[in-house]
């Protein structure tokens, strides 16, 4: 006698061939969800990078001086 909680795909024989099998399905899934969680985290590890460069510039700005891209970016050229 089968257990009464099994699947109906075990008690028939296995899945059909037409239908994905779970595990595979559950794998793409967590691939898909990965990708996405590390791409997130880089997304937000650039704007608060960008942000605290604004940042910099903005206090430079405030404290009265007017060559803060210059000085916070000391190679790049003269304009």
């Amino acid at each position: 006698m089968t257990h009464p909680n099994k699947p109906l795909s075990d008690k028939v024989g296995g899945p059909t061939p037409s239908e994905p099998a779970e595990e595979e399905n559950r794998d793409f899934v967590t691939l898909v969800a990965a990708v996405f969680v590390v791409a997130l985290t880089l997304g937000a590890i650039w704007v608060f990078n960008r942000l605290e460069y604004h940042g910099e510039i903005q206090n430079c700005i405030a404290s009265g001086r007017r060559n803060c891209v210059d000085l916070l970016h000391p190679d790049a050229p003269p304009p």
